[in-house]
């Protein structure tokens, strides 16, 4: 099982933790290609053999791993056909959650070839990928690495020109430092030879830190550094305690890496494969299934090609010209991700200040009209001052609304329920018990008894239920009061499976009409399923969802047998008129 700690995936996110942060970001990039299933459906048949041939060369490679057979592999016409097949597919891919984890891919791509560029002293492939990283650099507001980065580049490729014996040692990898010999991938940077090296040798207990504040002490601690780094290292060589051996070739440490890949691929399965849903046009969240707003997705997706453009600014007015100072403020991009869909805004309202400044200016200019002209002041003062009535509507020009459940009292209090009548129908109003609904539940299959719980136990018992719920059409006459219920944000979520955690902003959850449309779709598949066959035994329950309404009941216990029923089928868009339908057909089914 691949599993992180808090802490640790802190790090690893903050990239604190180096190598626990690439052993990471390598299982997933390997995991995610391995989820490609929708392209290994889509080939077509000339490259089913090309397949076979590439899949043989790639068991021979196992037995034997080998430097001309795998550059054999990857020149021959076989791969060379599946690689053009596979790259014509990504980019036809039009997915936005496809196309986002593809970003990921490229980036997690170009931090293993920049790793391979150092193991290897391959100064080429180094410029190479410090070229394709400035682009995100300058994306993502990284404004040091965005300006020296560039710097650093442009200065390394005009080397030819200025330097061209540095130049000529760079080719031949002088920028790294081979400690093992013998070893072709084991390379590493000369700043991070000095780390393992030198101070980490010299390390003391504190460090510098509480040594001495004396300059002397502090100087001869420094100027004798390397000393004590030699003596250091040649007391390992006394005791014959070296470094272990990398631990990439160990068959241990691989088997845990395959069976963590495998256990990535479980997890991601039963969340959301990004590569199945290309026709999707929503960007998702893979584990929550929240919905990323269109300026969220669209940052995102388009983060590479603003930060190409960006950088290309930079070079060509800060270091191929002097149209602006080199360090003069860059402008930062602050592009949209999903940690900004959690950002709230507060609002505060003056209604009661603007209202009362209102009525105090139209009252102070009809006193002073009244002193030259004959204005009975009463009659004015008998219709509303406002520029709208303050009893109709808000001092922005909102309507105003009233309590629906202030009307309970008078109902109730006018009826007599009758008891002990088993035939009788109850009709429940579905977004009711939605929105008085205390979130205790985990996960949506939970929500799911949950819900049907409090329908069955907590009204008249019955045999017959309705469950009646709203609608939410695009275009609406409540679509402004459905706004202002969503004005401090709303958090849209696509729900794909019963063991999907529910959003903890149930309340924001519940404000957007599609997460409820949705819901109600999915606790209707999910009473259908055979986990609610005892639940539903000998009980009839109607739930409607759009404009139709299904009959779910369970005769047999054993199964769910789900029917649509047409005399239910109504376009209205409250429940609370749905629901006078729903009594007229349980009424008619009762005389029946």
């Amino acid at each position: 099982m691949f599993t992180l700690s808090y802490i640790c995936l802190t790090g690893v996110i903050s990239g604190r933790e180096y190598n626990r942060a690439v052993r990471v970001h390598k299982i997933v990039y390997e995991a995610l290609y391995r989820l490609w299933r929708a392209f290994t459906s889509s080939r077509s048949a000339n490259t089913v053999q090309a397949v076979e041939s590439v899949a043989s060369l790639i068991s021979s490679l196992r037995s034997n791993l080998d430097t001309d057979q795998c550059n054999f592999l990857l020149s021959s016409q076989s791969y060379q056909e599946l690689y053009e097949e596979f790259k014509s597919w990504r980019v036809a891919c039009g997915s936005p959650t496809a196309l986002f984890w593809q970003s990921y891919l490229d980036v997690v791509g170009l931090l293993l070839r920049y790793i391979r560029s150092i193991r290897q002293g391959n100064w080429t492939l180094h410029l190479s990928c410090i070229r394709d990283m400035i682009p995100w650099m300058f994306a993502y507001d990284r404004v040091n690495y965005s300006r020296y980065l560039t710097v650093y580049w442009c200065e390394m490729m005009s080397l030819p020109e200025s330097h061209a014996d540095a130049y000529q040692l760079l080719r031949c990898g002088e920028f790294t430092v081979q400690r093992k010999p013998g070893s072709s991938f084991a390379q590493v940077a000369v700043d991070h030879c000095i780390e393992q090296t030198i101070n980490r040798d010299t390390k003391t207990k504190g460090g510098i830190i509480g040594c001495s504040l004396r300059p002397g002490a502090v100087q001869r601690w420094i100027t004798t550094a390397h000393d004590r780094a030699a003596m250091t290292s040649a007391c390992f060589d006394l005791a014959t305690i070296h470094s272990r051996d990398s631990q990439h070739k160990n068959a241990t440490r691989r088997s845990r890496d395959l069976t963590a890949v495998e256990s990535v691929c479980d997890t991601l399965s039963s969340w959301i494969n990004p590569f199945d849903d290309m026709d999707s046009q929503t960007l998702v969240n893979i584990s929550s299934g929240s919905v990323a707003p269109p300026e969220v997705s669209a940052d995102l997706l388009d983060a590479l090609d603003k930060g190409v453009a960006a950088s290309e600014q930079f070079i060509n007015d800060r270091i191929g010209t002097v149209n602006r100072g080199f360090f003069d403020n860059l402008p930062a991009m602050k592009l949209k991700t999903f940690s900004s869909v959690k950002n709230t805004v507060r609002v505060s309202s003056k209604e009661k200040e603007v209202i009362l400044r209102a009525d105090r200016t139209l009252f102070a200019r009809l006193l002073l009209i009244s002193q030259t002209r004959q204005i009975d002041i009463q009659h004015v003062l008998s219709f509303s001052l406002g520029p709208f009535p303050w009893s109709l509507a808000t001092a922005q020009g909102q309507l105003r609304k009233t309590a629906k459940s202030a009307m309970i009292p008078g109902l109730e209090g006018d009826s007599s329920p009758e008891e002990g009548l088993l035939d009788a129908a109850v009709i429940v109003d579905g977004m009711a018990v939605l929105q008085s609904l205390r979130l205790g539940a985990d996960t949506f299959g939970d929500l799911a008894r949950t819900v049907l719980s409090s329908v069955l136990n907590t009204h008249r018992p019955s045999r017959c239920y309705h469950f009646v719920v709203d609608q939410y059409p695009s275009v609406s006459i409540k679509n402004f009061e459905r706004s202002k219920r969503a004005e401090h944000g709303a958090i849209a979520v696509r729900i794909t499976r019963p063991s999907q955690r529910c959003p903890k902003q149930w309340k924001k959850f519940l404000s957007l009409g599609q997460n409820k449309e949705a819901l109600v779709d999915f606790l209707m598949n999910e009473w259908a399923t055979s986990n609610f066959t005892q639940v539903l035994h000998e009980i009839e329950l109607y739930v409607c969802h759009g404009n139709f309404c299904d009959l779910l009941t369970s005769i047999d216990g054993k199964s769910v047998q789900r029917t649509i029923v047409a005399d239910l089928e109504c376009d209205h868009e409250e429940a609370d008129t749905r629901m006078f339908l729903h009594a007229k057909y349980a009424a008619s089914i009762s005389d029946s």
